[in-house]
């Protein structure tokens, strides 16, 4: 019982979520043909039955068709909501003196790049990486190791990735300078 609690709970918070965010399109951008984005919610709701009726709320152990399906009704209201922000909202001119200071427009320019990149070295990918390593260095007879070997590899990539995009923002600033 407590599963099927659980799942439907869970699958109409997602229906709830994506109303909102249609709700939110069609409030901003003034046009009540944004209501046929309701329409991506029917597969949610044709999948809130099968695992409520025929599975009886127990969900599948590593695939999620409720939170891809939430995803494919959510996506659509937040691309048009970004799309509309970005259409709205005000240019950025540079002032007459940046020419004169490529080193600051520069910043200026990677600031987003640069604020991503320390996040995910130093919060994200990091310090989980570094976990990960010294579980795997000391606890070398784990059940779970080949799950652990796996999100170590994912999380040494995206560093190796970071690190790629600041050597690539770093040699434009050189270029920049030269």
């Amino acid at each position: 019982m407590w599963n099927f609690i659980c799942a439907a709970v869970t699958r109409l918070c997602f229906i709830l979520v994506s109303l909102v965010g249609v709700f939110t399109v069609c409030g901003v951008k003034n046009d009540n043909n944004y209501w046929l984005l309701t329409l991506l919610f029917l597969p949610q709701i044709a999948e809130m039955i099968i695992t409520l009726k025929w599975r009886g709320g127990k969900d599948y152990r590593w695939f999620s068709p409720a939170i891809f399906l939430f995803l494919i009704s959510i996506i659509p209201s937040i691309w048009i909501l970004e799309l509309h922000h970005k259409q709205n909202s005000p240019m950025v001119n540079t002032k007459p003196g940046d020419e004169e200071n490529p080193d600051l427009s520069l910043l200026t320019k990677y600031s987003k790049d640069l604020w991503t990149i320390v996040q995910a070295l130093f919060i994200q990918d990091g310090p989980f990486l570094v976990v990960r390593l010294i579980v795997l260095i000391y606890f070398k007879g784990m059940e779970s190791w080949k799950m652990l070997i796996f999100f170590a590899i994912k999380n040494s990539l995206v560093v190796l990735l970071n690190l790629y995009r600041l050597i690539i923002i770093y040699q434009d600033y050189r270029s920049s300078t030269n």
